[in-house]
């Protein structure tokens, strides 16, 4: 590893008393909502056995249906699991000294992969769910932060084909020393804690439906609300963290956000482009209202080039006082 990349690591830190005191805010309102409204509940109805036995029913209920989901998620993950190729060796390059520059490598060793549903024929038309899995496929860009291989040393690095064609290479670099920035500064163990209270709030909420209050239906509906907006508030300060990693590692001015924005433009094109039945289209259509329910997990374009124009700022501030090289990628 060269001396300047040494200097960096050292010196460039991938996380803010910004950060560290967003998470605990965030973690803290959505662990309190559904404690304050259970106590309402529980203040209200009275802890009796119709009460327990409800909302042991809604529990069993949820956990069903969340197996069901999780079981359909991994049956499309995995039959896309060998519709993938390594990246050319340029490639493996960038991201090779993209991890030398973060200190990641030696200990870490990055693998880039190009994700291509076409490597595996559609066998007639496919459902909704497995269109929508083959779209997340080919134009997405994500990490794989927990190491894997022989030596427990490699991180897999994935790449849609749609998302590599539509990318020069100062947006490629950027995005991938934005994956490197979520292995530098994972999420916070507390995000992990707090993750399972989005159902809890949402049990809850049918729950007190179930009982007819509507008085405890409201708080309970305000704990459901202010829950999913902190869990993806603090999902947001991860993705903004991992930005502001990305431009410390690669700090191109613009790279960073072209790239965010032709992913989430290519996501609607290929969207728009399916050709649905009238059942697939309510399918589809229920699919989006209930997204729109859930936490919005990644910030808004026009905050993300907004935070991004500060972290340039900060990152060619940081390089010219430490001399650094601010090129990762190979020439």
């Amino acid at each position: 590893m060269h001396n300047e990349d040494n200097n960096f690591a050292a010196l460039w830190s991938h996380t803010t008393p910004r950060f560290q005191s967003g998470m605990l805010r965030t973690c803290f309102l959505a662990a309190a909502a559904p404690v304050a409204a259970g106590i309402h509940t529980v203040a209200v109805h009275g802890l009796d056995a119709r009460l327990l036995y409800t909302a042991l029913a809604m529990t069993l209920s949820a956990q069903i249906i969340s197996i069901f989901q999780l079981c359909s998620s991994d049956k499309n993950r995995q039959f896309l699991t060998k519709a993938s190729t390594p990246a050319n060796e340029d490639i493996q390059k960038i991201a090779a000294n993209i991890f030398s520059k973060a200190g990641l490598s030696p200990r870490l060793k990055p693998h880039v992969i190009i994700n291509d549903s076409r490597l595996i024929p559609m066998d007639g038309r496919p459902s909704v769910r497995e269109r929508n899995a083959r779209i997340n496929w080919d134009c997405s860009a994500y990490v794989y932060t927990g190491a894997k291989g022989p030596k427990n040393d490699r991180i897999d690095i994935h790449i849609g084909y749609k998302t590599l064609a539509a990318l020069n290479r100062d947006e490629l670099s950027a995005v991938i020393a934005h994956e490197a920035g979520h292995v530098c500064a994972p999420p916070d163990d507390l995000y992990f804690y707090i993750r399972p209270l989005n159902k809890i709030a949402g049990i809850l909420f049918f729950l007190n439906l179930s009982l007819l209050n509507p008085f405890t239906i409201a708080s309970a509906a305000a704990a459901t609300w202010l829950t999913r907006r902190q869990i993806g508030a603090t999902h947001k300060l991860i993705e903004e963290r991992a930005d502001r990693s990305s431009l410390g590692l690669y700090p191109h001015s613009e790279g960073l956000s072209r790239a965010l924005a032709k992913i989430a433009a290519l996501y609607r094109h290929e969207s728009s482009k399916a050709h649905l039945t009238p059942g697939e289209f309510l399918k589809n259509e229920l699919y989006q209202l209930w997204n729109l329910t859930a936490p919005h997990t990644h910030p808004s374009d026009k905050q993300r080039t907004k935070h991004n124009e500060i972290y340039f700022i900060e990152s060619v501030k940081f390089h010219k006082l430490h001399n650094i090289p601010s090129a990762t990628g190979p020439s």
